[in-house]
């Protein structure tokens, strides 16, 4: 189980640093084109369909888990009743929020956001355009279900990673035709349509009976007892994640946010292995956990958390050193002014962000949701008035901080949850994970010194790979389990500098 989720994890994040790569070489067109400005809106717009994830009703996280567990049983007719049902109340939730959100956008834009005068039209129709953007993506999660159940990630990366490619590259060519915003928000609408239409293909494919007309009346009051309580949770976890978007906007400006953006932008890569993960351990959780394997699933779980922490160090401290140049030849000299503290304020909470989505995914799996949506309430009205006074006092950096702060909040609430819920702990006093946090705090030597001094590349280049070095010998003799350890050599024994890898 551990190597199908390491393989969909790989395709996963495969799926996402395409699209990734895509978009840092297409948003500083797009930033040029609209202006700091317009750039604001257009972000606004894409926070917008980040808040209307919730509109599924959960629905998405709920087919993955029913038709999980029917797959694990072997029951496919099951599982094909699960997905259809799941797809009709996604509709019927979505339309109503589509419904709702067109009917209130003028409010939106003009009393809650503060957008300017001459922007004002613009952004209505965005949000009117972007309905049916969200409408499509809801679809798009559950449709795909099969897909995920099977851990065919090959599958759902490559579709979406396909139309996001298209729909990043295609965007700054609509605005410099003269498309402008409105240009832009027809192209990403037209790229969720067209995946979802290629979901529902490739779905059929492996599901037979996806097209089929009957549902399971037996599980519709399950399935939107689950589906509550995710919606519940949804909605408090959608507006914690963009919360310090909207306060900016309202106490700061559209400018402001933008800044902000760019720095979230490219510590958000930070995410993209866990998330990547995730996506596969809901699935494989929810296989163990309905077949009661718990020595697996504890091994599964806690290996997750300690492989996304022994990602995240180098990556973070690569970035960490090339963030503020990166910010001024991508988006211009005012983002590399504005952009860098905030990314590295952004950069420390991540570190703690990992255990939690691990933590989430088995909460999903196990059907507790409803733990992490109280959990989630309870924050939300703290962590509003930590956020504004923050912002208030520090713009753009208080409002990173106040993000960071929560997650390391959050994180130590979840973990303790799942303990309490489902049974599954997290050492993080072992030898191993000891020696992860020495080696993750090697590795915050460089930032530092480019933080404390300027100048003297070589040298901050010479500590950084020495650092590296070191951090690589202690993770392979120190923390990998001989398990981790072989499943390794195996895969990169067809590289020769790996071919006689230490035990």
């Amino acid at each position: 189980m551990t190597t199908k989720v390491v393989k969909g994890s790989i395709w996963t994040l495969a799926g996402q640093i395409f699209p990734l790569g895509a978009s840092l070489v297409a948003t500083p067109f797009v930033i040029r084109f609209l202006g700091a400005e317009q750039y604001g809106v257009l972000a606004l717009i894409n926070v917008l369909l980040g808040y209307l994830a919730f509109a599924d009703f959960g629905m998405s996280l709920a087919s993955t888990n029913f038709a999980s567990e029917a797959y694990a049983k072997g029951s496919v007719d099951k599982e094909g009743k699960a997905v259809r049902l799941a797809v009709l109340i996604g509709l019927g939730t979505t339309t109503i929020t589509a419904v709702l959100v067109i009917i209130f956008a003028r409010v939106i834009v003009v009393d809650l956001l503060r957008i300017p005068d001459h922007l004002q039209d613009v952004a209505v129709i965005g949000i009117y355009l972007s309905c049916v953007t969200f409408t499509s993506r809801v679809l798009s999660a559950i449709v795909c279900t099969p897909q995920l159940v099977r851990l065919r990630m090959d599958l759902n990366s490559s579709v979406n990673a396909i139309f996001n490619v298209v729909q990043i590259v295609t965007v700054p060519l609509v605005i410099f035709l003269g498309g402008g915003l409105i240009g832009a928000v027809i192209t990403i609408m037209c790229s969720a349509i067209g995946a979802l239409l290629v979901h529902l293909v490739v779905s059929r494919k492996l599901l037979r009976s996806l097209f089929e007309f009957s549902i399971d009346p037996d599980a519709v009051k399950p399935l939107l007892r689950f589906g509550s309580s995710i919606f519940i949770a949804l909605v408090a976890s959608v507006l914690l994640a963009n919360l310090e978007k909207v306060v900016l906007t309202r106490y700061t400006s559209v400018t402001v946010l933008a800044y902000y953006t760019v720095a979230f932008t490219l510590a958000n890569m930070m995410t993209l292995f866990a998330a990547s993960m995730a996506q596969s351990l809901i699935p494989a959780f929810s296989q163990l956990y309905s077949n009661q394997q718990v020595p697996e699933l504890q091994a599964l779980y806690a290996r997750a958390i300690r492989l996304n922490l022994v990602i995240f160090a180098p990556v973070a401290m690569v970035l960490a050193l090339i963030a503020e140049p990166f910010f001024t030849i991508w988006a211009g000299e005012e983002f590399g002014r504005e952009s860098t503290i905030p990314f590295y304020t952004l950069l420390a909470g991540l570190m703690f962000s990992f255990a939690a989505s691990v933590a989430g995914a088995m909460l999903v799996a196990a059907r507790k949701t409803h733990a992490s949506a109280i959990l989630y309430w309870v924050e939300l009205f703290p962590y509003l008035i930590v956020v504004t006074g923050l912002t208030l006092t520090l713009g753009a950096v208080g409002a990173a901080l106040a993000w960071s702060l929560r997650l390391v909040v959050e994180t130590a609430a979840l973990l303790f949850i799942v303990k309490r819920t489902v049974g599954l702990s997290f050492d993080i006093v072992d030898k191993k994970m000891l020696t992860l946090m020495f080696g993750i705090l090697l590795l915050s030597i460089s930032p530092i010194l480019t933080v404390l001094t300027t100048g003297h590349t070589g040298v901050l280049a010479a500590v950084a790979l020495v650092c590296l070095g070191v951090y690589a010998l202690m993770i392979w003799f120190r923390v990998l389990s001989i398990e981790e350890k072989n499943f390794l050599r195996g895969k990169l024994s067809g590289f020769a500098p790996f071919r006689r890898l230490p035990r």
